[in-house]
């Protein structure tokens, strides 16, 4: 089902946010337990958008069938534990050249969080790698084959040109258990991506709303 903005508008009997006509993630469909209202509506409704172009301000949705799972046997529940916090790095801002200017990072592998605040909504995004500096530095100057790159710095320059805040935030006393991690530990991709999975649904109750898509 095709349609746009303005019936969308006619249906609700109000105008949409600012952020509906300015990010393709105000759309993203998300799981049923999204403080999203939007989101949730229209799972609720058993529909999902599948595209959306904000340029012609349309959107479409499909419906979403109903697949009962297979019962399975199972094992005896597993637990484990992972604590970490966000300790701030910095402001990103913009430099004299029109690029992104990051805080200092070193080049160490970690686990990081660009915030992007508006005045109607908070943005998060969640990423891992093995050398924070060089990262950062993608995010600046990103390659033609770097969709997630050229997205997000779009994002973020934008956001900063209409005089709004952007920031990044490293994880850290990151315990896996009661075990310490390390950042030496921290160069076994498998252990950063446990860490970064944790963290991106963690963020998801709050009402931020993620741009990991």
């Amino acid at each position: 089902w095709n349609t746009n903005f303005k019936f969308i508008e006619g249906v609700l009997g109000s105008k949409l946010p600012p952020s509906a006509f300015k990010y393709n993630e105000w759309w993203a469909n998300e799981k049923a337990s999204t403080s999203k209202v939007q989101c949730h509506a229209w799972r609720q409704a058993k529909w999902k958008t599948a595209f959306v172009n904000l340029s012609l301000r349309t959107v479409t949705f499909i419906k979403v069938e109903h697949n009962p799972e297979t019962k399975k046997m199972e094992s005896e529940p597993m637990a484990m534990s992972l604590t970490y916090r966000w300790a701030l790095l910095g402001q990103i801002k913009i430099d004299h050249k029109g690029r992104l200017k990051f805080p200092p990072a070193l080049k160490e592998a970690g686990i990081y969080k660009l915030e992007i605040v508006t005045n109607d909504e908070t943005f998060f995004y969640i990423g891992e790698t093995e050398n924070l500096k060089r990262r950062f530095q993608h995010y600046r100057t990103p390659g033609p084959t770097q969709s997630t790159n050229i997205r997000l710095n779009q994002t973020m320059l934008r956001t900063i040109n209409d005089g709004e805040l952007v920031r990044v935030h490293l994880m850290k006393n990151l315990h896996l258990d009661k075990l310490w991690i390390s950042s030496e530990r921290l160069s076994i991709k498998n252990l950063r991506q446990l860490f970064e999975c944790a963290a991106i649904e963690n963020s998801k109750p709050t009402k931020s709303i993620s741009l990991n898509l």
